[in-house]
């Protein structure tokens, strides 16, 4: 009698061990090649220092809501306590850090497993995953106690999720704590929960099954709602919402600022840097005497910016060329190794992708799966119209755009290699895309100066 071994799916092992390579890649460059703990002494001092102070007790600090979601701060300190408990504090830091690279890592496994549901040429699948897992936006972030860390992954997980053939209650209802995690660690994200509100809401409407959208909201609210409630209370009243700078960074994404300060007599001196822009010499810092939780008076300031100069809806736009090219974060004091190098390259590599992503509308009616389609296209608009209205062109929210672009770009790809009489078709759609993407650059240099 013949007994047949039971085969191996041998894309999966690659895939695990691309997955590993990153894990192993990634904390030797970070550990190795970045002056990491300085880190912790400049920018990231509020999110560090405010969690060693819940850790300690004191959870009314203004330290934990002056400026930062505090709810970052929360995640820091459930952490810290843990490690404290086992007696680690001393490597409290590298373990952070390290958590950091695994939650990057296990989640780019979506990126896989989606990719694979989407082309035919399988391999396609393996690529996706490989130009993820070491893009070195992501490499670089993970070396920073930044709440992206949290938030992206859990973002990734949620997508896939969601994106998943049989979307039963217990998808739905994990899907919906998910994204309530990212929308309190990093709100400007709950944008994207409009893309999540809006795919869920058809289904629920194509399969009548209404409970579907109830439940994701449901679930998707809770914790946003228990961290404003928590986050009125710790800050005895003064900080009402997610974050103490969200007027700030409205303020700041119309005016073009590099830099505000916070100087008060009773609340101590802070100020908030927008990575996108400070190195821009265009731009300008103010100083004010109201703290950063008194939102409504930045956004009024960022109100009459946009009524005093209309004309800066459009230079907004042909200001988003800093997404792909802006600084990412001014943070390590010292370079790390090969950052210039690396960093250019991932920054051509990201934006030649996104110039294609145009292409496979070519393709949509005769995709079998524009569903998904229309959901990854859907929370990439999402996203950018988020950072158009609310936000500053932060390149710290790559690492999600990476994994839209990615997939898009690979099932891209594996259409052309389906449908190849549309070279035509698409050479017209290259030359239209990057002449556009080449002018907006050189427009906004020589028209628009500040």
């Amino acid at each position: 009698m013949m007994i047949h071994k039971k085969s191996i799916p041998s894309y999966f092992i690659i895939a695990w061990l691309i997955i590993a390579a990153s894990i192993l890649l990634k904390t030797f460059y970070i550990f190795k090649c970045t002056s990491y703990a300085s880190s912790i002494l400049l920018d990231m001092s509020a999110y560090w220092n405010g969690a060693f102070e819940r850790v300690a007790g004191n959870i009314h600090s203004i330290n934990q809501y002056a400026i930062f979601p505090p709810f970052y701060i929360f995640s820091l300190s459930f952490y810290l306590n843990i490690i404290k408990n086992l007696g680690l504090m001393s490597h409290a830091l590298e373990i952070i850090i390290f958590i950091n690279i695994i939650l990057s890592s296990v989640s780019a496994y979506v990126v896989y497993s989606l990719t694979y549901r989407l082309v035919i040429r399988k391999f396609f699948a393996l690529l996706a995953l490989f130009f993820y897992c070491f893009s070195y936006t992501t490499i670089y972030l993970n070396a920073l106690t930044l709440p992206e860390n949290l938030a992206i992954p859990l973002l990734v997980i949620a997508v896939g999720i969601v994106s998943s053939e049989n979307l039963d209650w217990k998808r739905i209802m994990l899907s919906g704590i998910l994204m309530g995690v990212v929308i309190s660690a990093k709100p400007l994200l709950a944008f994207l929960a409009l893309a999540f509100i809006f795919y869920i809401a058809c289904l629920s409407v194509k399969e009548k099954q209404y409970w579907k959208i109830t439940l994701f909201l449901a679930f998707c609210l809770i914790t946003p709602l228990c961290v404003i409630y928590k986050n009125y209370d710790l800050s005895d009243g003064k900080l009402l919402g997610f974050g103490a700078y969200g007027g700030a960074n409205f303020y700041a994404g119309w005016a073009h600022l590099k830099q505000i300060s916070c100087n008060t007599t009773t609340q101590g001196n802070w100020w908030v840097s927008f990575p996108s822009t400070f190195n821009d010499p265009h731009s300008k810092s103010i100083v004010t005497d109201q703290p950063f939780y008194n939102q409504t008076y930045y956004y009024q300031l960022g109100l009459k910016t946009i009524a005093r100069d209309p004309i800066v809806l459009l230079k907004k736009l042909l200001w988003s060329d800093k997404f792909f090219f802006g600084d990412l974060y001014p943070t390590l004091s010292t370079q790390p190794c090969f950052y210039k190098f690396f960093m250019q390259l991932n920054q051509f590599i990201l934006y030649a992708v996104f110039l294609s992503l145009g292409i496979l509308y070519l393709f949509f009616l005769e995709y079998s799966n524009k569903r998904i389609i229309g959901f990854l296209y859907s929370l990439l608009g999402f996203f950018f119209l988020g950072i158009y209205l609310i936000g500053t062109f932060d390149r710290r929210y790559m690492s999600f755009i990476e994994f839209l672009i990615l997939i898009i770009f690979f099932v891209t790809i594996d259409k052309i290699c389906t449908f190849k009489t549309c070279y035509k078709k698409i050479i017209i759609y290259l030359i239209l895309t990057v002449t556009i993407f080449v002018i907006i650059p050189i427009v906004n240099k020589s028209c628009f100066h500040f």
